[in-house]
């Protein structure tokens, strides 16, 4: 195994959308108990989006301690 391989095995992917999918389903669930569905998929999906950046910006500081 050469050591370029090695390396690109070590760098972690971020799950891109995946925070969005899942502060909608959350947001639509709450929005059905409460009787808000249009509130609850837009603060869902913004909870989520504001996840996925935070994600993002972890896994790119991890992948510059890696290199």
């Amino acid at each position: 195994m050469s050591e370029n391989s090695e390396e690109k095995s070590k760098v972690r992917k971020p799950y891109t959308g995946a925070g969005i999918a899942i502060g909608a389903a959350v947001g639509v669930a709450l929005g059905v108990v409460f009787d808000q569905l249009a509130l609850g998929l837009a603060l869902g999906t913004a909870l989520g989006a504001a996840i996925d950046v935070v994600s993002h910006v972890r896994h790119k500081d991890i992948n510059k301690t890696l290199e």
